[in-house]
């Protein structure tokens, strides 16, 4: 019995260390969900780290594709072929 009463009484202490083993200073982090929750911080899976500051704005979502096939077929952001630049584009309505 006076073991689960000193059990019950460290438990808080025990998730107050791992609590703050986890805090992260700035964006100085390896977990890509935790760097998302870091306010001004932000994932750059290029260089594959948490980086300060507000993602680089990709201009159109559709020039991740780099593939025609795959371009053509992606219906839910509007891409397009464009085959004289060759390159994925949103398509204007």
């Amino acid at each position: 019995m006076k073991s689960l009463i000193v059990l019950t009484a460290l438990l808080p202490i025990a998730f107050s260390v791992s609590a703050s083993a986890m805090t992260v200073k700035g964006c100085n982090t390896g977990d890509s969900a935790v760097c998302s929750s870091i306010p001004n911080c932000h994932w750059d899976v290029n260089r594959r780290g948490c980086y300060e500051g507000a993602p680089e704005h990709v201009v159109d979502p559709c020039s991740s594709h780099e593939d025609e096939g795959i371009c053509k077929t992606d219906k839910t952001l509007g891409c397009g072929w464009n085959g004289e630049k060759k390159v994925c584009e949103t398509q204007k309505k």
